[in-house]
C-alpha cells in the first residue's frame, strides 16, 4: 500500500504550524508533535536529519518503520497533522523497540486515550 500525498504534511510552512501549534511527546529518540489539521483525514511528516542520522540505509529504514506504524495506527489520529522527528538515540533501538515506541505515542496522541 502506497502512502498517498493526501496523507502527507508537503511543504515548510505546514511542518512549521505543527511545530508552533503542536503538542510534543517523545521517546526513545523519537519526538511527535501534533496539531489539529484542516481535514478529518490525519497526515504525517517525517523529519530525519542528515547530522543526527547519517547513512541513508539507516534514514530510509526508520521512514519506513514510521510510515508502516502510521498506517496502521491512523484510524486513531483523525484530524491530526503529526510530525515525527527521528534522532540518533533511536539507532540504538530495534524494530519491535520502535514500533511499540511509536504505538505508545500515537495512543498519547489520540482524542479518545483510555489512559
Amino acid at each position: 500500500m502506497r502512502f498517498l500525498r493526501s496523507q502527507r504534511l508537503v511543504g515548510q510552512k505546514t511542518f512549521q504550524r505543527v511545530f508552533r501549534r503542536g503538542r510534543r511527546h517523545s521517546a526513545a529518540g523519537l519526538v511527535v508533535i501534533a496539531a489539529p489539521g484542516p481535514g478529518s483525514r490525519p497526515r504525517l511528516g517525517i523529519s530525519v536529519a542528515r547530522r543526527q542520522i547519517r547513512r541513508a540505509v539507516d534514514r530510509n529504514r526508520l521512514r519506513r518503520l514510521v510510515r508502516e506504524s502510521f498506517r496502521q495506527a491512523q484510524d486513531g489520529l483523525q484530524g491530526l497533522d503529526v510530525v515525527v522527528v527521528v534522532r540518533r538515540p533511536s539507532l540504538e533501538c530495534d524494530r519491535r523497540t520502535i514500533s511499540r515506541t511509536l504505538d505508545k505515542l500515537w495512543s498519547s496522541l489520540s482524542p479518545c486515550d483510555p489512559h
